[in-house]
Parts: C-alpha cells; sequence; structure tokens
C-alpha cells in the first residue's frame, strides 16, 4: 500500500464515508414501503389509485423540496447533527404512517419521511468532500450510489418476504428501531476532520446568484428529472402491478424483478465515471437515455416474456439508468469549489421532483382505465400510463443532445 493511498483512503477516512452511507442504503426501505404494501395501504386509509399516487409523490415533494436547506445546513452545521437528525426525523414520521388510518395524516408523515430522507445521499456527498479530494469525488460517489442502492434490493422482495412471514406491523416497527440506532450511531461517530478537503469559503445565499442564473445547470436539472422515470416511476411503484398483472408473475417473483433494475443500477454506478471520462459524460447520458426508451419497448411489446428475459431487460434499464453519477460530476465541475455541494444537491431535487410527476400522473391515467366494478385495469392502460416514462425519456434525450453540442463548441473555442 502507497503513502498516497494511506494518505487518501486512511481507516478514519474510509469510516466516516461508511457510516452515512449505511443510511443511504437504510432509506430506500421506507421510500419502497407504498410499493410493497400498495393494497394493505390503500385498505388502510380507504383510497383510490390516484390519491395513492399523489400520497406517494409527497416523499419526493420532501426530498426534493429539502435538497438546498439541507446542502446549507450541512455547510454550516457539523454533518453528524444534521445527518442524525433527519435519520430520526424519518424514524418519527415512519411510526406515525404505520400507526395512522387517516390518509391525510399519512400524507403529512409520508412527507416528513421524505424530508429526512434528504440527508441521505446528501450527507454522504458532504462526508466524501470533506474527507478525499475532488479527483476522488466522482468514483466514490459512483461507488456510494452503488452501495447505497442495496437498500432498493433488500427493500424489495426480501423486506416483502418478511411481510408476509411477520405482518406488515411489525417489520414497520423493526424498520422504526433500526432507524432509532443509526442516528445514534451517527451522533456518535461521524467527525469533521481538522483540515479537511474542501474550499475554505463558507456558502452564502449570494452564492446561489451563480447557481440560479446559470441556464446549463437547469437544462442538466431538467434532464435529470425526465431521465429518472425507471427508478422514481417505475421501480419505486408502478413495475411490480404491472409485472403481476400482465405478465402472470407472482407477487414475490414480480418484486425480485423490480430489483434487477436496482442491481443493474448498483453494477453500472462504479463504471459510468470511467466511461463518461473516455468517452465524454453527455455522449454517455444521451446513450443511457436511449437505452431506457429501448427497454421500456421490449416490455411493451412483450419481446422478453419469460422471468428471465424480462430480468435482463430490467438490468439493463437499472445500469442505464446510472447516468446520474455523470450528470452531477457534470454540474459539479461548472461552478466553484463552494458551490459544489448545492450545485449536487439542485440537481439531486429535480431527479427527486421526478417521483412527485410520475407518480400521480401514472396514478391519475390508471383511474381513468378502470374496467367495471373489479377495478382492474386495461393493458393499454397500463402502457399509456407507464409510456409517460420513455416519452419524457426522448425530451431529456432531445434536450441532453444540444447541451453536448454546445459544450463540445465552448471547449473547441479553448
Amino acid at each position: 500500500m502507497t503513502k498516497d493511498f494511506r494518505n487518501t483512503y486512511s481507516l478514519k477516512s474510509l469510516t466516516m464515508w461508511i457510516i452515512p452511507s449505511i443510511f443511504f442504503m437504510f432509506q430506500f426501505i421506507p421510500r419502497l414501503w407504498l410499493g410493497q404494501n400498495a393494497d394493505h395501504i390503500r385498505g388502510q386509509l380507504s383510497i383510490d389509485w390516484q390519491c395513492f399516487g399523489y400520497i406517494s409523490a409527497l416523499y419526493y415533494c420532501g426530498y426534493a423540496g429539502m435538497q438546498i436547506p439541507v446542502a446549507m445546513m450541512l455547510d454550516r452545521f457539523q454533518p453528524r447533527y444534521v445527518i442524525s437528525g433527519l435519520i430520526a426525523l424519518l424514524s418519527v414520521a415512519f411510526l406515525v404512517f404505520t400507526m395512522t388510518d387517516n390518509w391525510m395524516v399519512a400524507a403529512g408523515a409520508r412527507f416528513f419521511i421524505g424530508i429526512g430522507s434528504a440527508g441521505g445521499f446528501l450527507g454522504v456527498s458532504k462526508i466524501i468532500s470533506q474527507w478525499f479530494d475532488r479527483k476522488t469525488y466522482s468514483k466514490l460517489l459512483g461507488i456510494s450510489i452503488g452501495f447505497g442502492i442495496l437498500g432498493a434490493v433488500y427493500g424489495g422482495g426480501p423486506t416483502y418476504l418478511l411481510v408476509k412471514k411477520y405482518g406488515v406491523d411489525t417489520v414497520a416497527f423493526g424498520i422504526i428501531g433500526v432507524g432509532a440506532l443509526l442516528a445514534l450511531a451517527v451522533f456518535l461517530s461521524v467527525r469533521s476532520p481538522e483540515n479537511n478537503h474542501e474550499n475554505n469559503e463558507k456558502l452564502s445565499i449570494s452564492h446561489l446568484k451563480e447557481l440560479i442564473y446559470s441556464p446549463t445547470i437547469w437544462i442538466l436539472g431538467a434532464v435529470n428529472l425526465l431521465l429518472v422515470g425507471p427508478l422514481e416511476g417505475f421501480a419505486d411503484l408502478w413495475g411490480e402491478r404491472y409485472l403481476v398483472d400482465y405478465f402472470g408473475f407472482e407477487k414475490t417473483r414480480a418484486l425480485e424483478l423490480v430489483s434487477f433494475i436496482f442491481i443493474g443500477l448498483i453494477a453500472a454506478s462504479p463504471v459510468t465515471p470511467w466511461i463518461g471520462k473516455k468517452i465524454g459524460d453527455y455522449a454517455l447520458i444521451n446513450l443511457c437515455g436511449l437505452g431506457i426508451v429501448l427497454c421500456f419497448l421490449v416490455l411493451f411489446m412483450h419481446w422478453a416474456p419469460s422471468w428471465w428475459g424480462v430480468a435482463i431487460t430490467l438490468f439493463m434499464m437499472g445500469g442505464f439508468s446510472a447516468y446520474q453519477t455523470n450528470l452531477l460530476s457534470a454540474g459539479s465541475e461548472m461552478v466553484r469549489p463552494v458551490l459544489m455541494g448545492v450545485t449536487v444537491a439542485f440537481l439531486n431535487s429535480w431527479n427527486m421532483f421526478g417521483g412527485s410527476v410520475f407518480h400521480p400522473l401514472v396514478g391519475m391515467i390508471m383511474d381513468s382505465g378502470k374496467t367495471g366494478e373489479s377495478n382492474l385495469v386495461s393493458e393499454s392502460t397500463y402502457i399509456t400510463a407507464l409510456g409517460t416514462i420513455p416519452l419524457a425519456a426522448t425530451i431529456g434525450i432531445v434536450l441532453m443532445f444540444f447541451i453536448g453540442i454546445s459544450h463540445y463548441k465552448k471547449n473547441r473555442l479553448k
């Protein structure tokens, strides 16, 4: 082990990075809770699909709306206070959601679960920027995303199996207990280094003008929203029901299949930063968008009817969704170091707003296609509703194409 490696990857720095990454992984479990237990929750709250979609979307409103405030809090206060406080908030909100039968209380709790979850990705990003140099940032961010997505894998099929064995409430209280222990662990163990790798200049409101007045950053944010449908729309909520109703898979098998999206994301996240350096981040993001569209075409046309065929398609869909690391890295390189954290937060907020767009939109179209008293939805309605995801991705590809051309022209002039 070389001296440079020891300086960059000390045991202490790796510990500081891993512990917040565990929270980033954990917060996927409450996030995916609605999709796994949709029928139970709809019965508990006496709501239709559209209302269910709105409640689900409130998570993303809370998450996205708190991105910049949380980034600023992490900049001004010790990360251990901010991260542990947000974990505690998530756990309390999840407790309220579990115990209520009032849909308005549940909606508010879901919103606060989103706020608490906002500390997951941003906390990891902040710790990386404090303990590691900027050259290491994108690589460790990609690894963190891959590691964090393990929570989405275990939050799918394995958690549902626990629910089948022990019941919804028992598993929910177990999740709340894990959250409480994790908040305590972060509070007791996470520290900031005496000499960190961040710029010493402190973020202020005036700095945000640079971000707000950058049209390229805004367009990158919009692209992030438009391409996030496979994760925020399909994997989080609607994919399992589509696979059960129109591919004929049993629910546990369908949840296993949806997990392949996250497994693909895990596999690709550490690799996409390296590929981006070879072919360019903008070109890679466009290729990923095209891949997402093609994967949905394969699903809708039933070109992969077998379990393994669908698994491979969803694995590739997840791999193409790993564009996010490159998009966040590209955005952070456009700004001064002092704006790095808030830029990542801003772009990530667009990502999470995707859930607040896709969930109610898909739910509204689904409700419009109910047939008879059985409340069944036709496959054509499913395709119309879920078709909004590849349609949005197509628009994102077009926007990214023009950003790439502009970036290429600027580099030629240098």
